[in-house]
């Protein structure tokens, strides 16, 4: 072998040695469209111990990019993105960090069931255009993420009718919000090494409305949260507990359980082994407390932060109805949450952006500050003005070795405001940054096209029971192998 393809052949074996073992990609992130049906990560493939995740919905068929019902707000301003009212596929894109609030797109996303399985899966999908739908968590003992969405296979059937087009066939276009009987709302959990579950299909959930999230304390339990938008789905709605497999489950807290919580229940989550909840109703909005540590049965809730209340005091915002967002003067309330500590509370607003909450020695919730650049109308800096996100929807964070706080978040209302409207999600961001005051800085780890939506993020599971690297530390000790074996073979040829 001559002395430049010796060296050739070591430069690439040491090239794929480190791409390998960095678990690094060098594609960048982009903002176009991707295939209707993205390319899947192969299960067994385990997830890093740095990374972080965003859930993303593609506005196309299953089958045709963009095809679909244009959502209503967009067809009112003429069609400004292609988000849809119709089953999208749901994807897992893992985000390999750099550092704190850096990261590069790792391998190819773990794509959702969009039909059912002879193992048991049944199909997980969602409405593109919802916002408050969609939230992504890291199970409390670390090991799974777990997400809440419909097993509707059909691309042209409406997520968000509350009235069907068929009482029985959900080919015909049934309303996924009518019957959970008909379309079940489907809880799936992916474990560290990519694997997923989504056998947890509830007939008798969320009927008539919307199923948001679903929050995990081992892989095995779930509670859920979502909307009651009458009294005749009280019994169905608010805060819910089911096992890993089933078919049914319990009210824990809503209109028909003691204790009259609310009627809209966005995002839950467990922390410190207790079980709270997001609410963006209106005398209701803030956290609450659900029941004592993790309740399967029904229970009282407690609100421990009034958000409306402080927000306003500290802001002199008002809290938008209606059609009316205004993105310099108004605030919609708590989409997601985030315990740094016992003593502060991060909350994300799809218009406002994110906020810092600390409680004081009389444990009592008061707003710290709001970080400008998380708010306002989206940007992203290209044309000389500072970045801004357009609000958030989803909410994850960690605390640092020094003890800064690492917030990771998905953009809300992403669009000009047209006629005192904002625009729809298409195309918004999910983003990082580090608290360091209320004129942080945003890192922008990646874009939605205009048919897409990233409406989650969580950090990686890991499971206690696997070391994250080993793969990539077999494949660099492979590209090491393949460095002696090509020293070997210039010897042998010299």
């Amino acid at each position: 072998m001559d002395r430049i393809a010796h060296w050739t052949l070591r430069r690439r074996a040491l090239a794929l040695a480190l791409a390998l073992t960095t678990g690094l990609s060098l594609a960048t992130p982009h903002a176009s469209a991707q295939p209707a049906v993205p390319a899947a990560r192969l299960p067994g493939t385990p997830f890093l111990a740095d990374s972080v995740v965003g859930l993303k919905v593609g506005g196309w068929s299953l089958s045709t990019p963009s095809q679909g019902i244009i959502d209503s707000a967009d067809r009112s301003s003429g069609g400004r993105n292609l988000l849809t009212d119709t089953a999208s596929v749901v994807m897992l894109q893992e985000y390999r960090m750099t550092s704190a609030t850096t990261g590069t797109r790792r391998l190819d996303p773990i794509v959702m069931p969009f039909v059912a399985s002879a193992s048991g899966n049944r199909a997980l999908t969602m409405a593109s255009n919802s916002g408050s739908e969609g939230a992504l968590r890291r199970s409390a003992d670390g090991q799974y993420l777990t997400l809440a969405g419909y097993n509707q296979s059909q691309p042209t059937a409406l997520i968000t009718a509350s009235a069907p087009t068929s009482a029985t066939d959900p080919a015909t276009g049934q309303g996924a919000k009518f019957a959970p009987s008909v379309v079940n709302r489907t809880l799936g959990r992916v474990d560290a090494l990519g694997n997923v579950n989504t056998a947890t299909a509830l007939t008798d959930a969320y009927s008539g409305d919307n199923l948001r999230s679903a929050v995990s304390s081992n892989g095995n339990q779930f509670w859920t949260s979502g909307n009651i938008s009458g009294s005749s789905q009280n019994a169905t709605g608010g805060v819910r507990y089911a096992t890993l497999g089933a078919a049914t489950s319990v009210q824990v807290e809503g209109s028909a359980s003691p204790g009259l919580t609310t009627s809209n229940i966005n995002k839950m989550d467990i922390y410190n082994g207790q079980l709270y909840a997001s609410v963006r109703q209106a005398a209701n909005n803030g956290i609450w407390q659900i029941g004592t540590g993790t309740p399967t049965t029904a229970v009282n809730g407690t609100r421990i932060l009034d958000y409306n209340a402080l927000v306003s005091t500290a802001t002199g915002r008002s809290v938008a109805s209606g059609t009316s967002m205004n993105p310099n003067t108004m605030f919609q309330g708590p989409y997601d949450f985030f315990f740094a500590s016992d003593s502060t509370l991060y909350i994300a607003d799809s218009i406002l952006g994110i906020s810092k909450f600390t409680r004081n020695a009389q444990s009592i919730w008061q707003y710290g500050y709001t970080f400008a650049r998380t708010g306002g109308v989206q940007n992203d800096g290209t044309n000389g003005q500072p970045k801004q996100a357009g609000g958030a929807t989803g909410l994850a964070g960690r605390v640092l070795t020094g003890g800064q706080v690492a917030l990771y978040a998905t953009g809300g209302f992403s669009g000009q405001p047209v006629n005192g409207v904002l625009d729809s999600f298409g195309g918004n961001f999910l983003y990082a940054l580090i608290d360091a005051g209320a004129d942080s800085d945003i890192t922008i780890l990646d874009v939605a096209a205009a048919n897409e939506h990233f409406k989650g993020v969580a950090l990686a599971p890991l499971d206690a029971t696997v070391i994250p690297l080993p793969p990539a530390m077999a494949l660099m000790l492979g590209g090491l192998a393949l460095l002696g074996a090509i020293g070997r073979r210039r010897r042998h040829h010299a």
